[in-house]
């Protein structure tokens, strides 16, 4: 399986935001050392690149860090 590094960050976002629950990082980095990283090639960039113009053309925005996420 696999998943972005902008999701991995998001994942470890929502584990600190956590108060009064003990571990929730430890089973974040748990579970993401299964996980392949897709990486931010200039291919990405690219689709990204497209992609939100694309988007921004029909008056739509998913916003950046989603718009990455779908370019991966």
């Amino acid at each position: 399986m696999k998943t972005t590094p902008i999701s991995a960050a998001e994942l470890f976002e929502g584990a600190y935001s956590i108060k009064g629950r003990k571990g929730e990082v430890e089973v974040v980095r748990a579970t993401l050392e299964h996980l392949e990283l897709l990486e931010l090639s200039i291919t990405v960039c690219e689709k990204y690149g497209r992609l939100t113009n694309e988007l921004g053309s029909k008056g739509s925005h998913i916003g950046d860090l989603d718009a990455l996420i779908a370019s991966a």
